[in-house]
C-alpha cells in the first residue's frame, strides 16, 4: 500500500475533526442541558486519553535516530497501552462524540461520525502495519488488550 493510502484516514478523520470542532464555534447549539455536561466530560475524557499515550511513548520507547517519537522501534505494551491498543485514536472519537453531544447539531454530529469512522478505518490499517512489524508479538497483544474499550481494558487488567 502506499504511503498516501496508509494515511488518507488519518488527515480526512483529522480533517473531519478540525470541521466538528470549528463548526461547534460557530453554529447554534441544543438546548438540553445534561447532554451539554456529558460532552463536556468526554472533551475532557479525550484530552486525558491524549495526553497519557504521549507522555507514555517519550518514557518508555526507545530510541529511534531521529524518528518521530511515535515511530518507536519497541512495541509498548504497559501503562495505557496494557489498557487499550489506540488510546489516541479513542481520543480522537471521545473528542468528536464530545463535541456532538454539547452542540446537538446535526452538521456537527455528521462530521463528527465522519471523523470517527475514518479513525476506525486507520486503526484497522495501523494494525495490520503493527501485525507485519511485530508479527506475533502484536498478535498475542492484540489478543490481550482490547482496540478501543476502556473499561473492559481495565476489568481485564485487574483480573489477570
Amino acid at each position: 500500500m502506499k504511503s498516501g493510502n496508509k494515511l488518507f484516514f488519518f488527515y480526512f478523520g483529522g480533517g473531519a475533526l478540525l470541521a466538528t470542532i470549528l463548526l461547534q464555534a460557530i453554529l447554534e447549539r441544543g438546548n438540553i442541558l445534561w447532554l451539554r455536561i456529558a460532552g463536556a466530560v468526554l472533551v475532557f475524557l479525550s484530552l486525558v486519553l491524549w495526553i497519557i499515550p504521549l507522555a507514555h511513548f517519550k518514557k518508555y520507547g526507545s530510541e529511534n535516530n531521529g524518528k518521530l517519537y511515535f515511530e518507536k522501534e519497541a512495541l509498548i505494551t504497559s501503562g495505557i497501552f496494557s489498557l487499550l491498543r489506540h488510546p489516541q485514536y479513542l481520543a480522537y472519537m471521545t473528542l468528536g462524540a464530545g463535541f456532538s453531544l454539547i452542540s446537538q447539531n446535526f452538521i456537527i454530529i455528521l462530521t463528527a461520525l465522519t471523523s470517527i469512522i475514518s479513525f476506525y478505518f486507520f486503526s484497522l490499517n495501523e494494525e495490520k502495519l503493527l501485525t507485519e512489524r511485530f508479527g506475533d508479538q502484536y498478535k498475542d497483544y492484540s489478543e490481550k488488550v482490547p482496540r478501543y474499550n476502556l473499561l473492559w481494558g481495565i476489568i481485564k487488567h485487574l483480573i489477570k
